[in-house]
């Protein structure tokens, strides 16, 4: 088929995007009510906003420092999510389908939407009651070793026009059982050590959230706050069968405590002018250890550490027909204190810079503008110019200034209805992390990764072009190309320390990265299969960087080749059943340390599930992940000295399973 004559067939198709259920409500959005989603049976707006064609739910990174850049792509009533501790999906979530009016789809171009550097954004508008609303959930699960876990969490919520109260409490248990065998081998085969290993544990987390929201002097004013105690034991059990039977054992054990506190104020000025104004203070505490006895010796690793992020941002924006302008400024105080230990047979063990404080003084400047250029022509552009003064102090002291421009633009073109085109250039930095600054011990791997403070950001030039085709009413296929052009890559490199050589994370140089992402949502109704809907997102990549060590090239460290989900659903209105399988793809990545190589083969993993709705109230879930038990390979090769400029110490070989789980959930929405 010629592309003159694929193109063709997809307008075609397109053209059975009809307005059920959907409008254009202003120019650069669609709203989709709340009858759009009625067939589909969702139970959260999580839910619904997963069924928006075209779209794809981005949570932004919480662990960068500052608010830029952390905001995910999904609006509740018109505002961004606030909260670092909370990701967009918790607290889309927490909001039942009952309690949601219509989602906005907003593309690049509305004049009266701060995109944040998005192309789409999603936006949830909730239904207006003075009564409490809320969805209260159940949830057991067990794995195939019969070890326990659960959820229990509850959300109530009371909103008008001028005010809303959102609280939230949560419990969870997790347990696993890892298990498998960890083999190894002499650079001819012969066996050094057999062993097959179990690792039980278990994670529990107690949540609570509280969001408040009024007007003040004529704008709106939000506090809120989210504190959280989390713990995590876990018990490594190593059986030995060769060379001479042996139980080594290790226990490791992780207390840690989140605080947020966190203000936002919108005020307008006239119809065209809004300051927003925006403060967060968190607070993290960590203690973790691991304790190993074998019949030689016993080794402890001891790492603590405490952090706090200040943040305070004022933005203006002006709105002028057609056209959107902001500019503003953001700081930041971000501190970490952290050492580790490591001590063997009750005698420490010395570590390269296992003491450390790290404080970052940051601001950063931005102006952004977009520009709705004709009916089919849009652009955004912006520029984030970044500040930083990092101070480390302990073992050792040291000082950096930082400092880096951020552009960004954004083209949108409509070449046919339904289909839309987005042309893509930035450059990204990355932030360091503060934990790279530290030396810390893996007790289990045998190996020390010494902290680095000569260690540099790199930065990244993104070129990106992105197809989007709607069809059949709910279908949509998204088509993206992009091309990484990465200067200071980070990765592993050799440091020396007092004579002696250790791994470290470091700059090599520069690095390519191709990405081609397929989006997709397509409704198999047309097909004859009533009630069902393929969706996904699958992502190819290829990178490639200089290894420091060999001077040959390779991939990053830790970037999969191949990676995504897709999920069949079928949705039975009348006997109000919902069914449906994911597949997780299968993937592979390596780690290239200056000593080891360390691949994993992660195998196809499938998840199912089965709901019934007695009433639009009540939701009882059955639900099974990981059914088929997959199982995970990795091939470590490990050298005396540098790699593959050494003889080679051992060959590794390692099965990882955690075994299938099923599970049983009861959800109750109230209020109307």
């Amino acid at each position: 088929m010629s592309v003159k004559r694929y193109l063709s067939l997809l307008v075609a198709l397109s053209a059975f995007e009809a307005g059920h259920a959907q409008i254009e409500s202003r120019a650069g959005v669609t709203s989709y009510d709340a009858a759009y989603f009625v067939e589909m049976q969702p139970n959260t707006a999580l839910d619904m906003v997963r069924l928006v064609p075209g779209f794809r739910v981005q949570g932004g990174d919480t662990e960068v420092r500052g608010f830029s850049g952390t905001a995910g792509n999904v609006l509740i009533d018109g505002r961004v999510p606030t909260s670092k501790e909370e990701s967009i999906e918790e607290l889309l979530q927490r909001i039942p389908a009952s309690g949601v009016a219509r989602v906005e789809l907003i593309r690049s171009g509305a004049s009266d939407v701060d995109m944040r550097g998005f192309a789409l954004l999603a936006n949830v508008v909730r239904l207006q009651n003075t009564s409490v609303q809320g969805r209260a959930e159940l949830e057991g699960n067990v794995n195939d070793n019969g070890h326990f876990g659960g959820v229990a969490g509850l959300t109530l919520t009371r909103k008008t026009d001028e005010r809303a109260l959102d609280l939230a409490f949560n419990f969870t248990r997790e347990t696993g059982n890892d298990y498998g065998y960890r083999n190894r081998y002499d650079a001819n085969g012969a066996p050094l050590r057999l062993l097959d290993y179990t690792i039980p544990g278990q994670f529990d987390s107690l949540q609570g959230s509280v969001q408040y929201r009024r007007p003040l002097f004529g704008g709106q004013f939000s506090v809120g706050g989210v504190a959280q105690l989390a713990t995590e034991d876990e018990v490594r059990n190593d059986q030995i069968h060769f060379p001479a039977p042996e139980l080594v054992s290790s226990q490791g054990e992780q207390d840690q405590s989140n605080i947020e506190l966190r203000m936002q104020h919108e005020q307008p000025f006239g119809d065209a002018n809004q300051l927003q104004l925006f403060a967060i203070y968190r607070a993290i505490d960590s203690d973790e250890s691991e304790y190993e006895v074998s019949n030689d010796e016993t080794e402890l690793s001891v790492d603590r550490s405490e952090s706090s992020e200040s943040i305070l941002r004022a933005a203006w924006r002006h709105e002028r027909g057609s056209s959107t302008y902001e500019t503003g400024v953001e700081g930041a105080i971000n501190i970490l204190d952290s050492g580790g230990s490591l001590f063997v047979d009750g005698l420490p063990e010395p570590l390269p810079a296992d003491n450390v404080r790290v404080e970052e003084r940051r601001a950063e400047f931005f102006v952004n503008g977009t520009w709705r250029l004709s009916d089919p022509l849009s652009a955004e552009a912006g520029l984030r110019y970044e500040t930083s003064t990092l101070e480390q102090t302990g073992d050792s002291n040291t000082s950096r200034n930082l400092s880096f421009p951020k552009p960004r633009a954004l083209l949108t073109w409509l070449p046919a209805p339904n289909h839309e085109m987005r042309f893509l250039v930035e450059r990204e930095v990355s932030q360091l992390n503060f934990n790279d600054f530290v030396s810390s011990a893996n007790l289990a791997n045998d190996n020390v990764t010494a902290g680095n403070q000569n260690l540099q950001p790199d930065s990244t030039w993104r070129f990106a072009v992105s197809w989007e085709v709607r069809f059949w009413e709910r279908g949509s296929l998204t088509l993206t190309a992009r091309h990484d052009a990465i200067s200071d890559l980070i990765d592993n490199v050799p440091v020396v320390i007092e004579g002696e050589t250790f791994n470290a994370v470091g700059n090599i140089g520069d690095g390519l990265r191709n990405e081609l992402d397929l989006s997709f949502i397509v409704p198999l109704d047309r097909l004859g299969l009533r009630g069902f809907t393929l969706q996904g997102d699958v992502i190819a990549r290829d990178t490639e960087a200089t290894d420091p060590v060999t001077g040959a090239r390779r991939n990053i460290s830790g970037e999969e080749s191949l990676s995504g989900e897709v999920e069949l659903t079928q949705d039975i209105n009348r006997l109000k059943l919902r069914w449906g399988v994911l597949w997780e793809v299968a993937s592979e990545y390596t780690i290239w340390r200056i000593d080891e190589t360390f691949n994993e083969r992660r195998e196809n993993e499938f998840e199912g599930f089965i709901e019934y709705k007695p009433s639009p109230s009540w939701t009882f879930r059955l639900f099974g992940r990981d059914v088929n038990a997959s199982t995970d390979l990795v091939h470590r090769t490990a050298w005396t000295g540098l790699r593959e400029q050494s003889p080679i110490r051992f060959l590794e070989q390692q099965t990882e399973a955690s075994g299938a789980y099923v599970g049983a959930s009861l959800q109750y929405s109230f209020g109307r």
